[in-house]
């Protein structure tokens, strides 16, 4: 997430607490992960290996003159990462 310490002295500027917008943010993104769990979970048992799966995501929000913050868009990509054994020659 990106917010660039100017918007935050803005905020602060003119008035506004930017601490409702990380709240928001917390609010938003604990919602959405409690409301997607089941299908994560069922997500992830179509793969053999429950230890390498995990699943990266990417929140966009938007926030309004009032900082009242919304969910553009959220991007999942399914990633399955396989360990090998390195060997280093001494």
């Amino acid at each position: 997430m990106c917010i660039l310490i100017s918007d935050l002295f803005f905020f602060c500027h003119i008035g506004k607490d930017p601490n409702k917008i990380w709240d928001q943010i917390d609010d938003a993104l604990r919602h959405s992960y409690l409301k997607a769990e089941p299908l994560m979970i069922k997500s992830a048992s179509n793969y053999r290996s429950k230890r390498n799966f995990f699943e990266m995501v990417r929140f966009d929000f938007v926030v309004d003159e009032d900082l009242n913050v919304y969910i553009m868009e959220v991007r999942q990509v399914q990633i399955i990462i396989y360990f090998t054994k390195l060997t280093v020659a001494a």
